[in-house]
């Protein structure tokens, strides 16, 4: 009798927990949900939207102002794809292929290459050819 009751007791604590853990799952999804069509992703921006598209050549801290003093909010690794929105000076208004956190950053122009199909393959390239030669 006494292990029926210790049986029961822990089937209904384990249904318990299951039914809070489905109805938790349940409505973090129907969150998620009502976040993304409010904060859609935008995977990219239209021709009118940007001057020109260019990719990082090596790892660039970006800033939140056009400024080398400001304090750096983030960083690109080599080989992002990002779209200029606005140039001041030496510097480039970017924003990634993909909205991140970081949405609109300042970078130094010296970090970045014009992007083409072709001149970002042949980049590639010599980045893939320079790693896996060092490996040898």
């Amino acid at each position: 009798m006494e292990k029926e009751t210790s049986s029961n007791n822990s089937n209904r604590g384990f249904n318990f927990v299951v039914k809070w853990s489905v109805l938790f799952f349940v409505v973090l999804v129907i969150v998620g949900l009502i976040y993304r069509s409010l904060y859609p992703v935008k995977l990219n921006l239209n021709q009118d939207e940007y001057i020109k598209q260019v990719f990082t050549i090596q790892k660039s801290d970006v800033y939140d102002e056009p400024s080398d003093t400001t304090t750096v909010v983030g960083e690109f690794e080599p080989s992002e794809i990002l779209f200029v929105i606005d140039e001041q000076g030496d510097q480039y208004l970017v924003r990634p292929l993909l909205t991140t956190y970081i949405d609109s950053v300042w970078i130094n122009q010296n970090h970045v290459f014009d992007y083409s199909r072709e001149h970002y393959r042949q980049w590639q390239y010599v980045q893939d050819s320079r790693r896996f030669d060092s490996e040898d």
